[in-house]
């Protein structure tokens, strides 16, 4: 069973469990926003997720509109995670990493992995 409610999910995670990305699709808008929803319950300050911080907010390319939301906190693991919907697909992509600027810089470079935005 998919976790968070969503009907589907692909789970990539490196041997060490250091770092994971992960997609889960949603059957409705609702479904996905409840999710996100969820997830920046434990924002703590609107920070710039691109410098490692917390935020909850949206994203966009340069040339682009908005997409989706953005959520990204620290776990009570430690672990920095960055959500970003696509809102038109209904799936959330999640990045997990050990390091915060870590997550930040591969998220800046793939982004649009579900699509090509």
């Amino acid at each position: 069973m998919a976790p968070w409610y969503a009907s589907a999910a692909i789970t990539c995670e490196t041997a060490e469990g250091s770092s994971r990305v992960q997609f889960l699709r949603y059957r409705t808008s609702t479904d996905m926003e409840a999710y996100l929803d969820r997830a920046a319950k434990s924002v703590n300050g609107l920070g710039d997720c691109n410098q490692g911080q917390e935020m909850n907010g949206t994203w966009h390319t340069p040339t682009s509109a908005a997409l989706g939301r953005k959520v990204c906190i620290f776990l009570k693991s430690g672990k920095f995670q960055i959500n970003w919907a696509f809102n038109t697909e209904r799936v959330v992509a999640i990045r997990e990493d050990q390091s915060a600027t870590s997550a930040a810089s591969w998220w800046y470079k793939n982004a649009c992995a579900l699509n090509t935005c």
